[in-house]
């Protein structure tokens, strides 16, 4: 049998290759498009507009920042269901939330074709988006999506859910506190296997 301490630096070596791709995957955040996916859906030729953000769990999305404006810049009215008032630190300010599913409505003007839709949100692990501002453009009675930013890209998307239907949250990443707690557990068994296995020989 290997003496002790060599076995200790062996698992400690094992513990540290295994552990570090988690570590690095908890660092690295989500792109806005990937975070906060897009749906669009028109109901009728001349109904409401309805806009549908799918907010990946561990995120969050400002209410007072959803704004809809046409291509002359009017500002359309948009309907949105009651959120969560919480103060935030990034504003210093009390502001309305949303986490899950939003779904926002809005009446289209005569003749609209073109449209600015702006959001914004954050991760709850402390970084905040800049506004995520799309460009929604009707065609053949349908409406299409893509970032001012970058046009040339496709914008997250998610199929158009109907109002009430139930939200499943994805669990997020496993969190640092919990690799910490795991890395302390596996330490004391081995410690115990190895005070039992002294005591054998």
């Amino acid at each position: 049998m290997l003496p002790f301490r060599i076995q200790l630096r062996c698992l400690l070596l094992f513990l540290a290759m295994s552990w570090a791709p988690v570590v690095q995957a908890d660092d690295d955040f989500l792109e806005p498009a990937q975070a906060f996916k897009l749906a669009v859906q028109q109901a009728g030729s001349d109904g409401e507009l309805m806009i549908q953000f799918e907010i990946t769990a561990g995120h969050y999305m400002y209410g007072e920042a959803f704004q809809l404006t046409t291509a002359q810049g009017q500002v359309l009215q948009l309907v949105k269901p009651a959120g969560v008032r919480r103060f935030d630190e990034t504003f210093q300010k009390e502001m309305e939330t949303y986490r899950g599913r939003i779904q926002l409505r809005s009446g289209l003007p005569p003749g609209a074709e073109a449209l600015l839709l702006t959001g914004q949100g954050c991760a709850d692990r402390g970084l905040c988006y800049p506004p995520i501002q799309v460009q929604l453009n009707r065609e053949n009675h349908g409406w299409t999506f893509s970032p001012v930013v970058a046009p040339d890209l496709t914008f997250g998307r998610t199929g158009f859910v109907p109002v009430g239907a139930k939200h499943v949250q994805v669990a997020s990443v496993l969190r640092l506190d919990a690799l910490v707690g795991l890395f302390g557990g596996l330490l004391a068994l081995f410690g115990l296997w190895a005070a039992a296995s002294r005591a054998r020989t």
